[in-house]
């Protein structure tokens, strides 16, 4: 039998009747799941299921330990199956809910960890996991809508970069070494594609090595928090993508502070927890300095605005809720609007990106038809 511990497999054998004469583990071999855990994470979405599975069971008079057994024999996914066993034997030994999954923080993260304790001291965990499941619902809708926006033009992209490199090395250099043998004469746009074409073909390998060393580079600067920083700060300056980019944080942070604050958690940590989750340096550290304002009493609108950050929208919602002490409500409203913001913006960008991609192969394929055709017309001539 597959268990993660000796106590499990006695526990899972003396439910099923069985009195144990000997038990030793059994040598699993070698896999790709031990080799590479990573890859083996469980998806945001098996999560999901997870908490409103268990969310509806504790809702019905079911025991959290006997929910979680019945949802352990449902799973089919083996790494979460590993993940609740363990989550089981720890409650087991008397650990709370919250303590047993902050032990799994590549599946349920701080967010996930905190608002569990909150509920769990609150009496209301079943109402505090629906409030979890649908925000992680809102988030993995709104990352799929991106992807699914991106996924033309970048098919485009990838196309575009293959067929010009297919032309420049294969397909182009004999169609010109004719041209140079009938004497033809060669325009200006020709003589540039020659040029190209001869440019790859003789450093082609020497342009490889310094593409691939920018790379690297680049990578290794975005390795850095200075780099992490300037890209994240150049990402929200950019004309198009920033304001993108700062409606999805403005809508995640509206988004994730109200579910904290009804779940009881105070607005210090609610902040706290919000830059934590915030993909944005820039905005994470905004958000940092005004935790530490809050801490010293000058209030959330304040902090927000002395940052320089963050939209005028959200500031004047924050000051409404603030002075009527609605502020949970005041931020869900701001959260709709930027997400329907982000939704539009993303239309938008889309809408845009895909002419203007479709008109740019079209000139390069114009270019290179007219650099072949006009020389052809000068053999013709030469023919004749």
């Amino acid at each position: 039998m597959e268990v993660t511990s000796a106590v499990q497999a006695e526990e899972a054998l003396a439910q099923q009747g069985y009195h144990i004469l000997s038990l030793k583990p059994a040598w699993g071999g070698l896999s790709l799941e031990k080799a590479f855990p990573s890859l083996f994470v469980p998806r945001q979405g098996e999560v999901i299921g997870f908490t409103r599975q268990l969310a509806t069971l504790l809702e019905c008079g079911i025991g959290l330990l006997p929910a979680l057994r019945t949802l352990l024999g449902q799973t089919r996914n083996r790494a979460f199956k590993r993940v609740l066993a363990t989550i089981l034997e720890d409650l087991s030994r008397g650990e709370s809910f919250s303590a047993a999954l902050a032990k799994h923080p590549q599946v349920f993260d701080l967010l996930y960890t905190r608002m569990v304790m909150v509920g769990e001291k609150a009496g209301q965990l079943e109402s505090t996991l629906k409030q979890v499941a649908s925000y992680m619902e809102r988030q993995v809708q709104a990352r799929k809508k991106i992807v699914r926006a991106m996924t033309y033009p970048t098919l485009v992209l990838v196309v575009a970069i293959g067929v010009l490199t297919i032309l420049l090395t294969f397909a182009l250099p004999p169609l010109l070494e004719v041209f140079k043998s009938f004497g033809a004469k060669l325009r200006l746009t020709t003589r540039i594609l020659l040029f190209v074409s001869g440019a790859v073909l003789s450093h082609g390998l020497q342009m490889l090595v310094v593409v691939g060393a920018i790379v690297l580079l680049a990578l290794w600067l975005l390795g850095r928090p200075t780099g992490q920083r300037l890209k994240d700060r150049f990402l929200l300056r950019v004309p198009v993508l920033g304001p993108v980019v700062l409606a999805g944080e403005v809508a995640r942070f509206s988004r994730m502070v109200p579910l904290l604050l009804r779940a009881g958690v105070t607005t210090t940590d609610s902040i706290e927890l919000a830059a934590g989750a915030s993909s944005n340096r820039v905005i994470k550290q905004a958000l940092g300095q005004v935790q530490q304002d809050l801490l010293r009493g000058q209030g959330l609108s304040g902090p927000l605005s002395r940052s320089g950050v963050f939209p005028p929208l959200l500031i004047q919602m924050v000051v409404v809720g603030e002075e009527t002490a609605t502020l949970e409500n005041s931020l869900s409203h701001v959260a709709d609007f930027y997400e329907t913001q982000v939704d539009e913006k993303v239309t938008a960008m889309i809408t845009f990106l895909e002419p203007a991609m479709t008109l740019a192969v079209a000139g390069v394929v114009a270019f290179i038809a007219f650099s072949m055709i006009t020389p052809m017309y000068s053999i013709l001539g030469s023919v004749k």
